[in-house]
């Protein structure tokens, strides 16, 4: 089973959490797409941690190889920490690439991202950020197959919420 974080490698991202996670699941490995200013500290982290055999730093992959990586993985995270308002009301590229490719998502309870996964039924929402409750959720999700499987189904129709024709369209309305 794998965990997917795919994006810039920066702080706040929730990869440490992720990471330390890890120690509290058996059975799952964390796939790192992305490079970033911490990319260096997280993979020294990794190694401090004695998870090199879990954890696999792929580094950047074309985006138009990307859904391929993407659509492998059990689990997309999107766990981005409240460090601010910029983080607080973002919504991350991955949370949308995740609902295309039909990866259940485990995310971060930031308004944004929070308002979609719940509202579309893409994922679960964390409690908080301690790797205990991380590590919980991520349990819950997998033993839960009914649900698991109900997030793909809900997946399905949310990609077609979520999609450049009908961004065009509300684009096109506003400008004309």
């Amino acid at each position: 089973k794998t965990i997917l974080y795919q994006g810039v490698l920066n702080p706040g991202r929730g990869i440490k959490l992720m990471i330390k996670a890890l120690h509290l699941l058996e059975n799952f490995d964390l796939i790192i797409i992305g490079n970033g200013k911490v990319g260096a500290a997280l993979q020294e982290f990794v190694k401090s941690e004695s998870l090199e055999k879990r954890v696999f730093f792929l580094g950047r992959i074309p985006h138009e190889e990307l859904p391929n990586y993407t659509r492998l993985a059990t689990i997309g995270m999107v766990l981005e920490e409240p460090l601010g308002l910029s983080f607080k009301y973002s919504l991350p590229n991955k949370l949308f690439d995740y609902i295309h490719a039909e990866l259940p998502i485990i995310s971060g309870n930031l308004p944004e991202i929070k308002n979609i996964v719940e509202t579309h039924n893409v994922g679960v929402v964390v409690e908080n950020y301690e790797p205990k409750t991380i590590a919980k959720t991520v349990r819950n999700l997998i033993e839960n197959k009914e649900l698991y499987q109900q997030i793909k189904l809900n997946q399905q129709k949310a990609k077609k919420d979520f999609c450049w024709e009908n961004e065009q369209q509300l684009l096109d309305n506003y400008f004309n």
